[in-house]
């Protein structure tokens, strides 16, 4: 399983950056959106202060600003699944 992984994450800094700007922007979107939610459940449980710190930065990104309210959307409802099962999410 992980030597399929390593094989596909062989190559040069500038082939993988130059995959990853070649991937479709909402995708990348999703993948900062999740790798958020992962960030603020890291110890098990995510506080208010942390859900609202994180819903601000994703309003004030430049980067996410072309995608409207659906960042925040999905930031939402990974946190409503995390919520609700852990191991699922």
């Amino acid at each position: 399983m992980f030597g399929n992984i390593m094989k596909r994450l062989k190559g040069t800094a500038s082939s993988i950056a130059g995959s990853a700007l070649s991937a479709d922007k909402e995708t990348v979107m999703e993948a900062m959106i999740a790798s958020a939610v992962l960030v603020a459940y890291a110890d098990g449980t995510c506080q208010n202060e942390e859900v609202d710190q994180v819903n601000k930065l994703i309003k004030s990104s430049p980067q996410l600003r072309e995608f409207h309210n659906e960042p925040v959307r999905l930031f939402d409802n990974y946190c409503d699944q995390m919520e609700a099962s852990y191991m699922m999410a």
